[in-house]
C-alpha cells in the first residue's frame, strides 16, 4: 500500500470554506463543513482537506473507502490514518462524529519551560480527549 507524505499543511489557513470535493463531512453539531474528500480511482488516493491541512494518500480499495465514509463510517480510516497522520483531523473517535473547527478544539503543548512545540489535543465537544498532532 502506497503512502504519501503531507502535502500542505496550514495552521492559519481555512482551505474548506471554497473547496469543493468528491464528499463533503460536515460538522455534527452545525452545517460548517469539516472535511473534504476527493478519490482519485485512478491512482488510488484520496485528498483530505480540513480546515487545518490537506494532504493525500494512498488507499488499496478507493470505492469501499467511499462508501463507508459516506455511510458515517470514519473509525476504520480513522485508526489507518493515525500512525502516519495522527489520524482523520477533527475526528473524536468515542463519539464516532467529525467536528468542525469551531466545534472541535485544538491546544498546542509545548515543552516545559520551553517555547519548543511539542504536540497538540484535541477536545471534543462531549470533553474526550486524543492526541491530534505529534
Amino acid at each position: 500500500m502506497t503512502r504519501y507524505k503531507a502535502i500542505n499543511y496550514f495552521p492559519e489557513y481555512a482551505p474548506l470554506e471554497s473547496s469543493e470535493g468528491d464528499l463533503i463531512i460536515h460538522c455534527s453539531l452545525c452545517d460548517k463543513r469539516a472535511t473534504i474528500f476527493d478519490f482519485d480511482d485512478k491512482n488510488r488516493s484520496v485528498r483530505i482537506s480540513s480546515a487545518q491541512r490537506s494532504y493525500v494518500v494512498g488507499f488499496h480499495n478507493i470505492e469501499e473507502l467511499r462508501e463507508k465514509l459516506a455511510g458515517g463510517e470514519y473509525k476504520d480510516f480513522h485508526e489507518f490514518l493515525v500512525k502516519d497522520y495522527d489520524g482523520l483531523d477533527y475526528y473524536c473517535p468515542k463519539c464516532n462524529k467529525v467536528y468542525c473547527i469551531d466545534h472541535y478544539e485544538v491546544t498546542p503543548q509545548f515543552e516545559p519551560n520551553s517555547d519548543w512545540y511539542d504536540y497538540s489535543i484535541g477536545v471534543c465537544p462531549l470533553g474526550h480527549r486524543r492526541m491530534v498532532d505529534d
